[in-house]
């Protein structure tokens, strides 16, 4: 099985990449890809990405790393509907297999300040739209998990990089995650 794990940023990619390194799944095919932060850019590296390694072609999209949330932080979630903010139009992330509790992500170009979303278990992130739009198109299957790490408001505005990668670190719980996607072997 051929697994792309994408992340947005390097420092979440090294938490990512090392952790996943380390369970040495050596029947497991898994090449890594650091997107870049908005959508455009994670469009664009993706695409770019797949055209590229055609002969590569992934078997699956696990798309991992931080977002916001709205009310209530729970250390995990997959993403199961995106409402992209620009648009209003939404996407349902097809349940290849359910990891963790499922979401709605109001995907943004911006980062989202306040909260005039109704739902409690609304998460915000910039990329998803993307990763789910990108995956559609190619017909990969995708799994997107986050780690919700600052709530819209005061956390967002005063985001603490280094804090988000320790929550990160701390909560995405790999070896359970993986064993859940691949099975045993």
């Amino acid at each position: 099985m051929k697994i792309l794990i994408c992340a947005a940023t390097w420092g979440e990619m090294k938490i990512i990449k090392n952790n996943i390194k380390n369970l040495n799944i050596i029947w497991l095919s898994v090449s890594f890809l650091t997107t870049g932060i908005w959508n455009y850019e994670t469009m664009f590296s993706l695409t770019n990405y797949i055209l590229t390694n055609k002969e590569e072609k992934p078997d699956l999209i696990l798309n991992i790393w931080v977002c916001g949330y709205i009310w209530k932080r729970i250390n995990l979630v997959q993403v199961a509907r995106i409402i992209n903010s620009s648009t209003r139009k939404e996407s349902i992330v097809p349940m290849v297999k359910i990891i963790a509790p499922v979401s709605t992500c109001f995907c943004s170009e911006i980062p989202v300040y306040e909260k005039k979303l109704d739902e409690e278990n609304h998460i915000v992130d910039m990329e998803s739209w993307a990763i789910d739009y990108v995956a559609q198109k190619f017909q990969i299957p995708r799994i997107l998990i986050k780690v919700p790490v600052d709530q819209v408001g005061d956390e967002t505005k005063n985001f603490d990089r280094e804090k988000a990668l320790e929550i990160l670190e701390e909560n995405i719980e790999r070896k359970k995650v993986m064993k859940m996607i691949v099975g045993d072997k």
